[in-house]
């Protein structure tokens, strides 16, 4: 097992409690910049996610994904990596393995598998690369997505990444420089993470100051994974950043029918068995579970035969939320529904499902 540095009594890694806050608005943020906003979700989800969306668009949204993740990773690492490691490997001084070990141990420890360096050449000028190969991303195209970010993090040059499976569950991927396109630059905006005293509270471990929750899954260090312990799913703490741009854009390209399919994408992965009813104990459980996974802080929330309300403060991935709502009321109910939902300009969320007569 990797030697990393745990909680002696919560047993979670020390990079997870230290370099990250659980704040009362239902927030992770980043600790050296709490704009920078995390979630702790189910990543089994995300490429069947990615892949239910493609079959309802007819259209491959895989490139996007990617680029969402590369400018969420490069604005994280490039608060998480001191400026003198930047400045040493830029001039050479430290060799650019140095900084693809540090990215990949950081990857590890938050869940995103096991990666390693196949072969770089990083001089000035000429044919330079890094590539890579990783078994069981935690997803494809964000897992590189985050890895290409970390490169221009650390360079801060411009580059891109091009990969492909080369057996199952394991990829192989190149990195070079490369100028992105005048118009990129101006999509993809992130918006910082604004932070509202709210009134969320978890129980802390008395060692180490991160949620006591945390106890309840499993770092595997050496495969790159996290597992719920209870229900066995594979989790990641990831920039949230990387996913509500991500949908946005989407929106962008191919109009407002968007929320509606990602919506609708995620019911049914809900439905086809990625909860259990059997997890929805009780409002203060949820409560308790929506703040721990950084999702925001659950004010409201009505569940009755004929339909569910829910209003969540701070909220972050709104439109996931919305369709695990919905999914897991069919599933409760075993009917047919419709869903709304509404999202004001300081981040709070109403989500309302109702019977389908």
């Amino acid at each position: 097992m990797s030697e990393i540095e745990r909680c002696p009594a919560c047993h979670v890694p020390k990079h997870i409690t230290q370099e990250h806050i659980w704040l009362n608005s239902g927030a992770i943020v980043q600790r050296n910049d709490q704009t920078g906003r995390l979630a702790l979700i189910e990543s089994e989800s995300l490429d069947p996610l990615y892949a239910g969306i493609d079959r309802l668009l007819g259209v491959p949204i895989e490139h996007i994904v990617t680029e969402a993740a590369r400018r969420a990773t490069r604005t994280y690492m490039g608060q998480l990596v001191p400026r003198e490691l930047k400045d040493l490997v830029q001039r050479r001084e430290v060799g650019v393995e140095t900084i693809v070990d540090l990215s990949f141990q950081t990857a590890r420890i938050m869940g995103y598998g096991d990666a390693a360096l196949v072969e770089f050449r990083y001089e000035e000028g000429g044919n330079r690369f890094i590539t890579i190969r990783i078994s069981q991303p935690y997803s494809a195209p964000l897992f590189f997505g985050n890895f290409v970010g970390t490169v221009e993090a650390v360079m801060e040059e411009q580059s891109w990444i091009t990969y492909r499976e080369i057996s199952p569950g394991v990829y192989e991927a190149t990195v070079r420089p490369f100028e992105h396109p005048p118009e990129l630059k101006e999509r993809l905006r992130i918006t910082p993470y604004r932070h509202r005293e709210g009134h969320a509270q978890l129980e802390r471990c008395g060692t180490c100051g991160g949620p006591l929750a945390l106890s309840a899954f499993e770092w595997d260090v050496d495969r790159g994974v996290i597992r719920n312990k209870d229900t066995g799913r594979r989790m990641a703490l990831l920039g949230s950043e990387m996913l509500d741009p991500f949908f946005n854009e989407l929106e962008d390209e191919l109009g407002e029918i968007i929320p509606q399919v990602v919506v609708e994408a995620q019911r049914r992965l809900v439905k086809n068995g990625l909860y259990s009813v059997s997890e929805i104990v009780d409002e203060e459980a949820i409560r308790s579970e929506l703040a721990l996974r950084g999702l925001g802080e659950l004010r409201e929330l009505r569940i009755r035969r004929s339909g569910i309300y829910l209003r969540l403060d701070n909220a972050t991935l709104r439109l996931l939320v919305a369709g695990v709502a919905q999914g897991l009321y069919e599933l409760a109910f075993g009917v047919d529904s419709e869903v709304a939902w509404r999202a004001s300009e300081e981040g709070n969320l109403e989500v309302e499902v109702k019977l389908r007569v």
